[in-house]
């Protein structure tokens, strides 16, 4: 992908080559006016095109160097990464960044990052709303996300899927106050993670270390414990697994295979300590006749939708309808994401 190589162009350095060395990026206008530095790395672009697409740019003499030209440009020292830039840049140049099927996190994060501060609207909308489809709000639009979402092997469609991409995501939205994006991002960590990775970070060959803030490791140890109460308050997934209570139609009543198999699936389920089990058991379970699946997987939804209206309140957050995004500082309802909450306990 041209954003991707272009990014880790932007700080390859020859090797020996010394950490402040100045160096060129690839975006580099000869009939640029300005130049934008990041890190040890320059860029020379058009101020009219920055401000046309991000109005917070017309700001930018408040960060000029003093006295400081780059071939008779203007230098301008942005407090971003030279990969940051690099990608925003790229979005900014190139309209069709975001026709890709799949764009990386790193470039949605930059997007957000600097868009926020630049005011860059159309491409921080852009951006978000591919993190929001991956992150929805409601339980129907979470159910609808392409591939088996419920049985462990979530694949962003997206931005590029990688081992500890949903931890990148929590990190992302915390930083830069995208609330809504994180009850489902989190509720992914319990759902996925042991509490091994939760407090040590996954590793990934392609992006390194994925970790959570010591706050987010906190906000997952004790959700867990929140939401393994909280699903056994719901007494009709508790009395349809722990009983043999079955469909009245089941095929199996004389001999109770179907209750033998729900109480087995509940002793598994106990025993290895399971957050969310109406998620995890929301499929047609095949030790139980048609009959008592059928009732199997309307005892899980409903228990789903009740578990889904608590979810913000289980990290802590803001209840659904309440949780806002901070993209525009002073323009939205700030609402953090430790707001406290009567309920919580």
């Amino acid at each position: 992908m041209a954003h991707e190589s272009e990014g880790r162009s932007a700080k390859r350095q020859r090797a020996g080559e010394p950490q402040n060395t100045i160096m060129r990026s690839n975006i580099w206008r000869d009939d640029g006016n300005i130049v934008l530095m990041a890190e040890n790395v320059q860029f020379r672009v058009h101020r009219s095109q920055l401000i046309v697409n991000a109005s917070g740019f017309s700001r930018l003499d408040e960060l000029q160097l003093p006295n400081q030209h780059v071939e008779g440009c203007p230098l301008v020292k942005l407090p971003y990464s030279a990969i940051d830039v690099q990608h925003f840049l790229s979005a900014l140049y190139d309209p069709l960044s975001f026709s890709e099927p799949k764009l990386s996190l790193s470039f949605l994060r930059a997007i957000v990052r600097v868009g926020r501060k630049f005011d860059a609207r159309k491409l921080v909308a852009a951006a978000f709303q591919r993190l929001a489809y991956e992150n929805p709000q409601t339980l129907e639009e979470y159910e609808n996300l392409p591939g088996p979402v419920n049985r462990g092997n979530y694949k962003a469609a997206k931005y590029l899927h990688y081992r500890g991409v949903t931890m990148d995501v929590v990190t992302l939205a915390r930083e830069n106050e995208l609330y809504t994006l994180l009850p489902c991002a989190y509720f992914r960590i319990v759902l996925y993670c042991d509490i091994d990775m939760i407090l040590n970070g996954i590793e990934n060959p392609e992006t390194g270390r994925s970790r959570l803030s010591f706050e987010d490791q906190q906000l997952c140890l004790t959700a867990k414990q929140r939401i393994i109460e909280a699903q056994w308050r719901l007494n009709e997934v508790w009395t349809w697994l722990s009983t043999d209570v079955c469909a009245e139609d089941c095929t199996t009543a004389s001999d109770n295979l179907c209750g033998l198999a729900k109480r087995d699936l509940f002793r598994n389920n106990v025993a290895l300590g399971h957050t969310l089990i109406p998620f995890r058991l929301a499929d047609k379970q095949k030790h139980l006749c048609d009959a008592c699946n059928r009732r199997h997987v309307q005892v899980m939804a409903e228990a789903r939708k009740k578990l889904w209206e608590e979810l913000p309140r289980f990290f802590k957050l803001a209840p659904w309808a309440e949780l806002k995004d901070n993209i525009w500082s002073g323009e939205r309802e700030i609402v953090g994401p430790l707001r406290h909450i009567v309920h919580a306990s």
